[in-house]
């Protein structure tokens, strides 16, 4: 390698190719007047190979991280990092391949160790861990209520099935007392009827009403 002629803003820098099952990172060391040093490793990704990431790069020094921000497998090394006190930096895969100057036989671990070492990239924004865990919930409760429709279909069939016929209720239920009308529908459509449920039959009508109340809260 040639030595550098761009500004160096970290001089001790890594950068991580986060795959499914592993991870590829590169340390790039930057030496006054000379060449920088490359060193390039392959970890597990998970819990025991991020251990041994973090140990290398605490060893190493390393003071800043750049990964891509595709898909989801970014999460772990990112707050592995995080929480290691290690500066990690997010960036946009497109605009790292628009850059200007990477020859294509460079690894892409080494590239993005170059790319962190002269902030060639702008960062793309992360929230702080609490909101990234808020986040998470909301979406999931956001898939709960979308789906309520069809656990209300559900219900209906499984009851149905068994001989209760109690689709004309569930049809003028609201989102808000569903639950409420369902016991209403329970004690009142059903009593002095002969009617029984099968284990796996009670099974699916209790899992139903359960995805109910938890997604309508």
């Amino acid at each position: 390698m040639k030595p550098d002629s761009l500004h160096v803003v970290h001089a001790r820098a890594a950068g991580l190719d986060v795959h499914k099952m592993q991870i590829t990172a590169s340390v790039r060391i930057c030496a006054a007047g000379g060449e920088p040093q490359v060193e390039t490793r392959t970890f597990d990704a998970l819990a025991s190979g991020l251990d041994e990431m973090i140990t290398w790069m605490r060893a190493c020094e390393v003071d800043a991280a750049v990964m891509e921000g595709t898909g989801i497998y970014w999460l772990a090394p990112f707050e592995a990092l995080d929480a290691a006190g290690i500066p990690a930096t997010l960036v946009n895969a497109q605009q790292v391949k628009q850059l200007k100057g990477r020859k294509r036989d460079v690894a892409d671990s080494v590239w993005l160790a170059r790319v962190c070492q002269f902030a060639l990239a702008s960062p793309s924004y992360v929230p702080p861990k609490a909101f990234r865990e808020l986040r998470v919930l909301t979406r999931y409760r956001r898939t709960l209520i979308s789906q309520r429709s069809r656990v209300r279909n559900r219900v209906q069939k499984v009851l149905d099935r068994r001989g209760a016929h109690v689709g004309a209720a569930f049809c003028r239920m609201s989102s808000a007392g569903t639950v409420g009308a369902f016991s209403t529908v329970w004690s009142r459509g059903l009593a002095g009827k002969r009617f029984w449920l099968r284990s796996a039959t009670m099974f699916s009508t209790r899992s139903s009403v359960s995805a109910m109340r938890c997604g309508f809260r």
